[in-house]
């Protein structure tokens, strides 16, 4: 089994509200829209929902998340704790799928090399599995692993709901959907 060749019906983004900030000087209201035009060009077809992991917030913040179609994950909130939690996550939303090759996983964390958090591991493993994996890096920031993604995007290109920066050829991507 493999990646889907082109487009699957739902997608969930995994975001680490700590290590992606939303920008203060922007509403949040659109970012919703932003990622799904910014999937929607190769990879999605169907239903995006954007499940948001961090710090307290107020409830005017919760709020705002709220109204922008973000669900707000609530728990641990140390980076390897929200880590943690999001693979955890990641398992269950790729398991609950009919079929792999229908889900999208968008990953926005920074990985904490001094752990051994296995991010990349299971990245890989659920596109192994038929899942597509996609993955959010800092402006200015170094790649994940080739095996590990399908898509890449800058942040403040997913932002504004621009193209994937790379795009994975490996052999993995270029199997046809079962």
């Amino acid at each position: 089994m493999g990646e889907p060749s082109r487009c699957a019906w739902y997608t969930r983004l995994f975001w680490d509200l700590v290590d992606f900030p939303y920008p203060q000087d922007r509403d949040l209201q659109p970012f919703y829209f932003q990622v799904q035009r910014a999937i929607a060009r190769d990879s999605s077809d169907g239903r995006l929902s954007i499940h948001a992991y961090g710090e307290e917030l107020t409830d005017r913040n919760i709020n705002t998340y709220y109204n922008a179609r973000i669900s707000l994950e609530y728990g641990p909130a140390g980076k390897l704790e929200r880590l943690n939690k999001m693979l955890v996550d990641m398992l269950e939303f790729a398991h609950m799928a009919p079929c792999p090759s229908d889900v999208n996983l968008l990953i926005a964390s920074k990985d904490m090399p001094d752990q051994d958090t296995d991010l990349f591991d299971v990245m890989e493993a659920l596109r192994m599995r038929g899942c597509r994996v996609f993955f959010v890096v800092p402006v200015g920031s170094r790649f994940p692993p080739r095996n590990s993604a399908s898509l890449v995007w800058r942040w403040n290109i997913l932002l504004d709901g621009g193209s994937p920066t790379v795009t994975n050829k490996d052999s993995v991507s270029q199997r046809a959907r079962p």
